[in-house]
């Protein structure tokens, strides 16, 4: 794996060749979704195919492939060829889970592609949380970040050759008017990023958790 991750870093340092930025895509997309049909991911996840789908002019099929804390997916997106063609809608979820029963890397096995939306959750005792509705609780999230924990839902794809095209549609498409008002409907805002940045926050969630998990002993149940 260090290999592939080597080649994924060197290459997307120097861009996507031309021939390859004109060609892709020439057959559908596949992404692959942990969630189950209905809920608020893979909800999202729909609405993101069905605009890159107008944008790259070829079909981007939603695959939700719930169960195994996610594991299912991940492996299916492993054992996949990194030619850009399969992705992996991931959520805060696949990352716990993978780290948990320590199957797949997020930072090494897979490619970075962007952070899509962040969705804040809180607990209210008493009512007291100064908050009336959703666009007032992700204000309030943002003024005391010590607070309220961050789900946050991630592009993820097994190839560096489209990572820059797919997250340039992505971000447009996520700060779109009709984008966002879909996401408040769901409870969440887009958080865009670049690959980068994206790359950076999944190492860092990566040893956070694995510090906490450690502390607090925490290990999968038979």
């Amino acid at each position: 794996m260090k290999s592939r991750l080597l080649l994924w870093v060197t290459a997307s340092a120097w861009g996507i060749t031309p021939v390859i930025a004109q060609t892709y895509p020439i057959k559908p997309v596949r992404m692959v979704i942990g969630a189950t049909p209905g809920t608020g991911p893979e909800a999202i996840a729909r609405h993101l195919a069905a605009r890159l789908s107008e944008a790259l002019g070829q079909q981007v099929v939603v695959d939700p492939r719930p169960g195994a804390t996610g594991l299912i997916g991940a492996d299916i997106v492993a054992k996949s060829a990194p030619d850009g063609y399969t992705l992996w809608f991931i959520t805060s979820t696949q990352l716990l889970g993978t780290m948990l029963y320590q199957r797949h890397s997020l930072t090494h096995e897979f490619a970075a592609v962007g952070l899509l939306s962040s969705t804040a959750f809180g607990i209210a005792v008493n009512s007291s949380l100064p908050v009336n509705n959703i666009a007032e609780l992700i204000a309030y999230a943002k003024s005391r970040p010590t607070k309220l924990l961050y789900g946050s839902n991630g592009q993820g794809a097994t190839t560096h050759v489209c990572m820059e095209m797919l997250n340039t549609l992505a971000t447009k498409i996520m700060l779109s008017a009709d984008m966002q008002e879909k996401l408040l409907v769901l409870g969440t805002e887009p958080s865009p990023s670049t690959p980068a940045e994206f790359a950076a926050r999944l190492k860092a969630e990566t040893s956070k958790w694995a510090k906490l998990m450690k502390e607090a002993n925490i290990r999968p149940t038979d």
